[in-house]
């Protein structure tokens, strides 16, 4: 399975799983906000994404079922985007839509069918090139990120103009 983003008039994007043993399609998350970038949990329990429904984008997870999504649990504090998980479901990690973005890191537990986030804590700031998803990634085991920043700035080069060139070669 897989989720997509379908665009609709007046709403935003709402997103869609699509199955391919079934080759079927279906709506996952239909609201008035935005519902981007999700990451499905590497155990297949918890869907991880992004969405703006407060104003700004915030990282949520809810619990994947056979009719669809249950539940919802902010993550986030204060603004996140392209949320990743650690290879046992037990970490999410997610950036800050800051020039300089903050990589944060949650420690993700379940009690009684429920969703208890840790407190988040950044790990690093890093500029990253590029918009929207897979800016960066990380290991299974969560101990190395992989970012793709900028190419770095070069100071700018010294250009000469010469007026009247012809005038120097006569000399």
């Amino acid at each position: 399975m897989t989720t997509f983003n379908v665009s609709v008039p007046g709403r935003g994007l709402d997103l869609w799983l699509y199955s391919f043993a079934s080759h079927q399609a279906r709506p996952l998350l239909e609201t008035a906000s935005v519902e981007d970038q999700a990451r499905f949990s590497p155990d297949g329990h918890w869907l991880a994404y992004s969405s703006n429904e407060t104003g700004q984008n915030e990282v949520y997870i809810c619990a994947l079922t056979e009719a669809g999504v249950r539940g919802k649990w902010v993550i986030s504090t204060g603004g996140g985007i392209e949320p990743q998980w650690r290879g046992d479901s037990k970490e999410l990690f997610y950036a800050t839509r800051a020039a300089l973005a903050r990589i944060m890191a949650v420690d993700i537990s379940e009690k009684n069918g429920a969703i208890v986030p840790g407190v988040p804590h950044p790990l690093f700031e890093s500029r990253m090139a590029g918009s929207g998803r897979n800016r960066w990634t990380v290991t299974a085991d969560g101990k190395r990120f992989l970012v793709n920043v900028p190419p770095a700035e070069k100071p700018a080069t010294t250009l000469n103009v010469v007026l009247n060139w012809p005038a120097l070669i006569a000399k």
